[in-house]
């Protein structure tokens, strides 16, 4: 209940409680679950009601802030165009307007902010995130996935997970080996970064970006997704 219904209403939190809906109604519609506890026009009105609530913090240049009057965050965008996108594989209609205006933002950031100067690692941080999502909505762009791989060294793990998998879902509709071998390369880096203890394996960042959403935990989750 926590997951799927956060006391606050920003976007991300609203974007947030979402996503554990969209889990739910993926495993419910295969079927090989019992699932018989969670009741499906729950999950709908969850899904529905939680879009229309982002929709609103929408901005006149497609970007989405916290809130209805903050200014569009570009990461922020990202979450929220992969949030879309995840519903609407799980079957539900979503307002491909607001996407495409979204979508926009993203690229207009990329175009914005150059990969120099005292903003380098966070603009690149940044650029990892959208690129994989729009790389998971099939607009996967090799240049700028190009770009990104020659700097980065200044990549966080998680922007390294989300290089590798952009460069992934690139492959798996035009394979080269020449990508392949980029992919190599950024596991084996994440692979040497893994911290093992009696517990398990985790990855840690050597510094936590919160304007990013960071935390290890999630680092890990995506590190494994990779």
């Amino acid at each position: 209940d926590y997951l799927v219904s956060f006391p606050y209403g920003c976007t991300e939190q609203l974007a947030s409680s979402i996503l554990p809906n969209l889990a739910i109604k993926k495993l419910a519609d295969l079927g090989k679950f019992d699932l018989k506890a969670i009741n499906i026009d729950d999950l709908k009105k969850n899904v529905e009601t939680g879009l229309g609530q982002i929709y609103q913090n929408q901005q006149p240049n497609g970007g989405f802030g916290l809130w209805i009057e903050s200014e569009g965050n570009a990461y922020l965008t990202a979450y929220v165009v992969e949030t879309m996108h995840e519903a609407e594989t799980a079957g539900y209609s979503i307002d491909k307007n607001i996407m495409t205006k979204a979508i926009t933002f993203m690229k207009n950031f990329i175009k914005n902010n150059q990969l120099v100067g005292d903003k380098l690692a966070f603009n690149a941080n940044n650029r990892a995130y959208i690129l994989y999502v729009l790389s998971e909505i099939g607009q996967g762009d090799l240049g700028l996935n190009n770009n990104l791989w020659e700097i980065r060294k200044n990549l966080s793990l998680i922007s390294k997970a989300y290089l590798a998998i952009a460069y992934q879902n690139l492959v798996e509709t035009k394979p080269d080996q020449s990508i392949q071998d980029k992919i190599n390369s950024l596991l084996k880096e994440l692979e040497n970064a893994a911290l093992q203890t009696p517990r398990g394996v985790s990855f840690e960042e050597v510094n936590l970006d919160y304007s990013l959403f960071d935390s290890n935990t999630r680092t890990t989750a995506v590190v494994m997704k990779a």
